[in-house]
């Protein structure tokens, strides 16, 4: 039961879907220092035409957080 729970909540059944993403820039060759500066952003991707290995997701949105 719980298995087949999972399977409906963890699948990417969808053709549009997000994408949270980090980016994070250290000094080089020091990164016990931590990070010198940093990037957030979301974006939204469409998969809804890929019909061949060649074709990309249509990206949909684009939003930078502060």
């Amino acid at each position: 039961m719980i298995a087949r729970w999972l399977s409906q909540v963890g699948s990417t059944r969808s053709d549009v879907f997000a994408a949270y993403v980090v980016v994070r820039g250290y000094e080089a060759g020091s990164f016990q220092n931590g990070p010198i500066e940093a990037k957030q952003f979301i974006a939204i991707f469409s998969r809804a035409h890929i019909a061949a290995p060649e074709h990309t997701p249509k990206l949909l949105g684009f939003m930078e957080i502060d």
